[in-house]
This record gives C-alpha cells, sequence and structure tokens, in this order.
C-alpha cells in the first residue's frame, strides 16, 4: 500500500503535457516498484519472520486487488452498458452516472 500511495502522490502531483505526464508515470511506477522491494528487504531482514508466509500474504492480497477491480469492472458495464449502447431511436445517450 505505500508504494501505491507513492504512485498515486507521484502521478496527480500537478498537470502538464502527455511527455510530463508519462515521465511521472515511469518515474511513479519505478520508485513504488523499489519502495516495495526495500520494504520486503527490511522485513526479511530485521523481522523474525517467515518468508514463504510473507510472500503468500503479499501474493494474496494482490490478487484480492485484481480480483476487486475485476469485480467493480463488470459490475460497472452491467449497470451502464445497455443505457450507453442502444441508442436504435437516435437520440442523445442517457447521461446519467449510477
Amino acid at each position: 500500500m505505500m508504494g501505491s500511495l507513492i504512485y498515486g502522490l507521484r502521478m496527480f502531483a500537478g498537470s502538464g503535457d502527455a511527455e510530463e505526464v508519462l515521465r511521472r508515470f515511469y518515474r511513479g511506477e519505478f520508485q513504488k516498484l523499489l519502495l516495495t522491494g526495500v520494504l520486503f528487504y527490511a522485513v526479511i531482514k530485521w523481522l523474525d519472520v517467515n518468508f514463504l508466509a510473507v510472500m503468500i500474504g503479499f501474493i494474496v492480497s494482490l490478487m484480492a486487488f485484481w480480483f476487486a477491480l475485476l469485480l467493480n469492472g463488470l459490475s460497472s458495464s452491467e449497470d451502464t452498458g445497455d443505457k450507453v449502447s442502444d441508442n436504435s431511436n437516435g437520440s442523445a445517450p442517457d447521461q446519467r452516472q449510477g
């Protein structure tokens, strides 16, 4: 979560042209991965933990995050997919947000 926080703060730090946004994206992603690695190293080196248990917990938390995004994406497409795509009468699409 710390890595994602750093990434989010880096990405939304300001505005700019596309090149600057892309540069912030890469810099934020690199910092996120670096921080994750450093924190893993610190946990394994200084805390008395089982490495396999730490890795399994990390993998399960990542899977839960992506599974939640998948479920949210599926429910969002079911809620709005038919309203926007079914425009057979030629009128403007429904602009309500759910």
